[in-house]
């Protein structure tokens, strides 16, 4: 039975080794500019005790590293404006 698929099979492994080749990629230093995000001037809820009017959060690599009212973004952070938005920290 697998003699029949043979041919399907290398075929199928050898696309997969193609496009595992070609995909693009980034350096560190690209990923590490892409991976710090700054959401600004939102409407933070988090579970410490009251809601922050106009706070920041910043997000290094996917995790939330600071939080709070007085933070400025980060140089290497994309700064994302977050007037009008309400953001609960703990869902991120």
């Amino acid at each position: 039975m697998l003699n029949g698929q043979r041919p399907y099979l290398v075929a199928l492994a050898a696309l997969i080794a193609l496009l595992a080749t070609s995909l693009p990629r980034t350096t560190s230093a690209q990923r590490s500019a892409i991976d710090t995000y700054a959401i600004t001037n939102a409407r933070i809820v988090t579970m410490a005790g009251a809601p922050i009017e106009r706070g920041t959060i910043v997000i290094r690599n996917g995790l939330i590293e600071a939080v709070g009212a007085n933070l400025s973004a980060p140089s290497d952070a994309r700064a994302i404006d977050g007037t009008g938005l309400t953001i609960y920290p703990g869902i991120i």
